[in-house]
């Protein structure tokens, strides 16, 4: 009770009145701190999560958030017009989301994209929250007409996506990863894997795929280094991916067309 009356005297003084201006913005996911400065607010962000400072190139921001164990009374203390989540954040920190929001600190969540056209549902829903309605509209068509102009014709080629190697780990058909991948024209050898798992070496060779994408040169060395398996996975196309491919931001369009010219 004692902490929770901390926590309420800290912002007695700071309950939101209709029509406040977004001034102070606090993300706790890179891909969101990412659109919010593609949206032109990058001055207004006072704390973010440790990944963004260094994806985005933030390190003047003292405050440095932790996404997994979200520390209600630094954001507080932070005094923020809006925080914008994912779902990822909801996974550890439900509870704490709702404290803020009894708090009356406006919080914003933004839904993980299935697929890279659901991306611009996302800045567009941002766009919104940070009164920047036209912007987001704006944002989000340029990025899905960029889209539209790498997505190209069934390459007839077939890849496996090697996430990492102990355990293995790859993703099915129902993902982001997947979806991006697939834009470009290619199809996962597991079709009916829905997210993530864990197949086996034979699975592998029985579906024979003609491009391997792997996430780190690591992946990439395990492969070569199967023993009697490595004459098999030495003939393919092995693709080092962008590490930011991960991120479902409209800036996965420029990873994409690179992939694109070298698949």
């Amino acid at each position: 009770m004692k902490k929770i009356l901390i926590i309420f005297l800290m912002v007695s003084s700071y309950i939101f009145s209709q029509g406040k201006k977004i001034e102070r913005i606090v993300t706790l996911s890179p891909s969101i701190t990412e659109m919010v400065i593609d949206l032109g607010e990058k001055d207004k962000i006072v704390g973010c999560d440790k990944f963004s400072k260094v994806h985005s190139n933030l390190m003047n921001i003292e405050n440095s958030l932790d996404s997994n164990d979200i520390n209600e009374e630094k954001i507080i203390g932070l005094n923020p017009d809006l925080v914008i989540i994912s779902e990822h954040n909801l996974i550890r920190g439900q509870n704490k989301i709702e404290l803020l929001k009894e708090l009356g600190i406006e919080v914003e969540l933004i839904e993980n994209p299935k697929s890279v056209q659901e991306i611009g549902n996302s800045i567009e829903k941002i766009g919104k929250a940070l009164a920047q309605e036209e912007r987001g509209e704006k944002l989000k068509t340029e990025y899905l007409n960029q889209l539209k102009e790498i997505k190209e014709n069934d390459k007839n080629k077939s890849f496996y996506l090697q996430i990492s190697s102990n355990p293995l780990f790859t993703s099915g058909n129902k993902t982001f990863l997947n979806s991006a991948l697939e834009h470009i024209g290619v199809k996962n050898i597991f079709q009916n894997g829905g997210t993530w798992f864990s197949p086996s070496l034979e699975n592998i060779l029985e579906r024979d795929p003609d491009i391997i994408f792997v996430t780190s040169e690591r992946e990439k060395n395990f492969l070569l280094t199967q023993g009697g398996l490595k004459d098999f996975f030495s003939e393919k196309k092995i693709i080092l991916l962008d590490e930011n491919i991960v991120l479902p931001t409209p800036n996965i369009v420029n990873i994409l067309k690179k992939l694109n010219n070298e698949i």
